[in-house]
């Protein structure tokens, strides 16, 4: 009989003390953990275990994926025309022949050409006459036999064929005459070496000197790269991000090099903007039209990385971490992802440079939390 009262008097008093913890400050999970509002108080010798971490503060780097071509230099590209009016007598080149500064790229029928170089040999002759002449003239002179209107007379002949001479000269000197090329058609020559990317002369076709161009001609020393960006990219690009490309199967190893150009209007036909490169290819690797993939990087600031172990994807759908108080105490915390980072790191806004968040146990927190609100 005594031992049943000593059963019943454990029993009430065990009763009273559970209800004295849960009319407290939270509620009691087991003799190790307990709830109050958001935050989780584990005992002392459990809590000891518990590693934590600061979010580390650094470069917030961004990446962006962009698809693009290798184009001309248009600094590298030039328009050849010709000089004079005249038919197309012979052609050298094609559309992608390889040509050097200087070589012939055509011959024309001209007679504006000839008629230069006809004014040029007359007034060399005319020249030559007035030189003689003024020779003579200042030794008769000199002997006192011819007068001083007639020393002016010869001097004022010299001047004008002189003056003569200069201007068929220069204008032979722009076509392009070449003193020992006795043949009077018109030779157009390649102001520079590279590609012919455009032939628009035909043999026997008439050509103007104020027409259209009869060669495009183009250097790949160096090139244009034009990333394709499409308008919700457009905010992440800025002039002077780094730029990592690519030229899959060429065997070219990847180019690293600057945004130097984003253009200001969108593309009707395939609604992107330009992104433009710029880069040196001194060996002509990269060729024109050539496809490639560019990763560019550029830095968004400063923002607070932490490891993914210390999150929690809960099932309301919400993303957690735990933020130590006290020696005993953890704060469930709702957090926002901004990006992983490619060092698998995680960017988050909500936490704090010197908050010390649960490293490996985020797990075994949230289950002692989650029961206590069931």
């Amino acid at each position: 009989m005594k031992g049943a009262v000593v059963l019943i008097f454990m029993y009430l008093i065990s009763i009273i003390a559970l209800d004295g913890c849960s009319n407290g400050k939270g509620k009691t999970i087991s003799k190790s953990t307990e709830v109050v509002g958001d935050t989780v108080f584990l005992r002392s010798d459990i809590a000891r275990g518990i590693k934590v971490v600061k979010p580390v503060l650094k470069n917030n780097i961004e990446e962006t994926r962009l698809l693009g071509k290798v184009d001309f230099d248009p600094d590298y590209t030039t328009q050849v025309y010709s000089l004079v009016n005249g038919s197309i007598s012979r052609i050298y080149v094609t559309q992608g022949s390889l040509v050097q500064k200087g070589d012939v790229l055509a011959e024309i029928h001209s007679s504006d050409y000839a008629s230069a170089i006809s004014d040029y040999e007359k007034a060399l002759s005319n020249l030559n006459i007035a030189e003689k002449n003024l020779s003579r003239v200042k030794d008769l002179y000199s002997n006192k036999i011819l007068s001083d209107r007639e020393m002016q007379m010869a001097e004022n002949d010299y001047q004008y064929a002189k003056a003569d001479y200069e201007r068929a000269y220069k204008t032979i000197s722009i076509l392009g005459w070449e003193k020992d090329h006795k043949d009077t058609d018109y030779r157009i020559r390649a102001p520079i070496s590279g590609t012919v990317l455009y032939r628009g002369a035909e043999p026997g076709s008439e050509v103007r000197a104020d027409g259209s161009p009869l060669f495009v001609i183009g250097n790949t020393r160096r090139i244009w790269i034009d990333l394709n960006v499409f308008q919700n990219e457009m905010s992440r690009l800025s002039i002077g991000d780094s730029v990592l490309i690519y030229f899959p199967g060429t065997g070219f190893q990847a180019l690293r090099t600057r945004i130097n150009y984003i253009s200001n209007v969108m593309d009707q036909n395939t609604f992107t903007a330009v992104a433009r490169c710029v880069a040196n290819n001194p060996l002509g690797i990269l060729k024109p039209n050539m496809y490639c993939i560019a990763t560019v990087v550029h830095r968004e600031g400063k923002a607070l990385f932490v490891p993914p172990s210390s999150v929690i994807y809960d099932s309301d759908g919400n993303t957690y971490v735990f933020v130590r108080h006290g020696e005993r105490s953890f704060e469930k915390r709702k957090i926002t992802i901004s990006k992983m980072s490619k060092g698998g790191d995680i960017v988050v806004i909500g936490l704090n440079q010197n908050d010390e968040i649960v490293l490996e146990k985020a797990l075994f927190l949230n289950e002692e939390f989650s029961l206590a609100i069931k």
